[in-house]
């Protein structure tokens, strides 16, 4: 299978946007090497802990939001936290334990 193959399943895609790695650990670490390193991240707790972790390895640092009692992502919050070192906020959707997405509105 080819990057090409890839695309051509998915539809609408281009080479250049596709990344393939060993699992999601691995793509989780090249985001961060790529795109964090020095910076800021945003992590809601309860989260994957894997995400400070990663944070910490690349030289960020980490700026735990915590979560609503409901599980649910504070937006307020996330935006107080906000500074102009931010560079990316790690958050699964469907968080856990038994969390909600986060939705456009």
């Amino acid at each position: 299978m080819t990057y090409y193959d890839i695309c051509n399943y998915v539809g609408c895609v281009s080479p250049d946007n596709i990344v393939l790695g060993n699992g999601s650990m691995e793509l989780i670490y090249r985001f961060a090497e790529a795109l964090i390193t020095g910076g800021e991240a945003l992590i809601p707790v309860l989260s994957f802990m894997e995400y400070e972790r990663v944070s910490l390895l690349v030289s960020a640092r980490p700026k735990l939001v915590s979560m609503q009692p409901d599980f649910s992502l504070d937006i307020n919050s996330l935006r107080r936290m906000s500074t102009m070192k931010l560079v990316c906020c790690l958050y699964a959707t469907r968080t856990v334990p038994l969390g909600s997405s986060l939705t456009a509105t």
